[in-house]
């Protein structure tokens, strides 16, 4: 993720946010001193902030972008529409697809967190979307995480990412690979009502399968979008079990 210096008024915009205040903004003016020799101030009323209307602009390509190429800062509860609860049964939701699909199971959860951020993206900031981290880990052998990015608005997996650190052979691991990574676009991009770009994509030529050291493959998939230009979605399988989806 880029993590690029905002400026000054953004950050003092997403520092008030992330504080759920009201930004108090007291402007001063000074008259022509040549003229009236002397200086006055009046007071505005305070600014609320509220970026709905822009959120709900976005399309699932606008809040991919925003969160691919975005700076993100952390959130208060009170400023964002679901609720803690919602987010973890959105999260369980959405892994039903990955059970069924065989490509992960349920394990014991030795901790769990739901936290909200904002990501601004940093080519246009009128582009933000608003979304929760759920994250789940299990500490002993096999130990594994689950990390999911869930949009505020829809309740929708953005981006995924599942670790799971254990032995594996690698004798057949390319051919697994490849199945997992099928199984797995199906679903992420079902998921996000996308699946129809990822396949014509993918018949355009705008997709590439890789075999990276390790057991590693992945595949990418590239988007052209009018309103938000390029985005590139990578999506990981190992030999381990694990799988993950990278948005540039």
């Amino acid at each position: 993720m880029k993590r690029i210096k905002l400026p000054a008024l953004l950050l003092l915009t997403l520092a008030l946010l992330a504080l759920g205040a009201v930004l108090p903004r007291i402007a001063a003016f000074m008259q022509d001193t040549a003229i009236q020799n002397r200086s006055g101030h009046s007071d505005m009323q305070a600014l609320q902030l509220d970026l709905t209307e822009e959120r709900n602009l976005l399309s699932f390509m606008g809040k991919l972008s925003a969160l691919g190429r975005g700076e993100v800062i952390g959130v208060s509860q009170s400023a964002v529409a679901m609720s803690e609860a919602e987010a973890y049964a959105a999260a369980e939701k959405a892994m039903a697809a990955y059970e069924d699909a065989g490509l992960f199971q349920w394990f014991d959860v030795s901790y769990a967190s739901a936290q909200p951020y904002i990501s601004v993206s940093m080519e246009n900031t009128s582009h933000t979307v608003v979304y929760w981290t759920v994250s789940y880990m299990y500490k002993k052998d096999p130990n594994q995480t689950l990390m999911l990015d869930i949009d505020d608005e829809t309740g929708k997996v953005l981006r995924v990412t599942y670790h799971k650190y254990s032995t594996f052979s690698m004798e057949g691991v390319w051919d697994r690979n490849r199945d997992a990574l099928e199984r797995f676009a199906e679903v992420y991009f079902s998921q996000l009502g996308l699946q129809e770009q990822a396949e014509q994509a993918k018949a355009a030529g705008y997709y590439t399968f890789y075999e990276r050291d390790g057991g590693v493959s992945s595949a990418q998939y590239i988007f052209m979008d009018e309103a938000y230009g390029e985005i590139v979605i990578d999506v990981y399988a190992e030999g381990s079990g694990s799988f993950f989806a990278v948005i540039q």
